[in-house]
């Protein structure tokens, strides 16, 4: 285990290099896609096994690649039911009061942290390494080959805490860690 997660920090570190010039068919930069892929994996499941972060990041790519979600890695994580009126909304966001227009309302997005109100700062630098690695590792070999999807094609999660409604229409596919898998 410890070899194959050096051999992935070790091909995240080279592949940086050339992140900087290397653009997806939406015109984002790999860099890019890789932040917003270990932002959500960090945030989603930092305190979750390899195989549970890959799992994350797996069923955000799912999502790029399915005709009912953004085609963006950053469209589908920040995918979300927002208030619609034109005036200028208070919102709870990064923990302090903002006006927005168009806010995501609260709770209603797709992936939870993204607008729970609470700081988005990173608190564990080591697991935030892992994540950016294995952001890395998924959206560059995205290009390739798509075959190691460990969730096979779930497009859907949540945590064994909850029990949502929508869990009942989908099919129940793996179980990683604390979040269940659909598709």
């Amino acid at each position: 285990m410890k070899k194959t997660l050096i051999n992935i920090l070790l091909a995240s570190c080279s592949f940086s290099v050339i992140a900087d010039t290397l653009v997806n068919d939406n015109n984002l930069s790999i860099e890019d896609e890789v932040k917003c892929m270990a932002d959500n994996i960090y945030h989603e499941a930092r305190n979750q096994s390899i195989d549970g972060m890959y799992a994350v990041g797996y069923v955000v790519m799912n999502r790029v690649n399915h005709s009912d979600f953004p085609r963006r890695i950053d469209g589908v994580i920040a995918s979300k039911q927002q208030r619609t009126n034109t005036n200028a909304c208070e919102v709870i966001y990064d923990g302090k009061l903002s006006k927005w227009n168009n806010a995501p309302l609260k709770y209603k997005c797709q992936f939870s942290w993204y607008c729970d109100g609470k700081s988005d700062k990173i608190k564990d630098n080591r697991a935030m390494i892992v994540a950016i690695a294995i952001a890395t590792d998924i959206v560059k070999w995205n290009r390739i080959n798509f075959n190691t999807d460990i969730t096979a094609n779930s497009l859907y999660y949540h945590t064994k805490k909850v029990n949502p409604e929508w869990n009942k229409t989908f099919e129940k596919v793996i179980t990683i860690d604390d979040h269940i898998f659909y598709k």
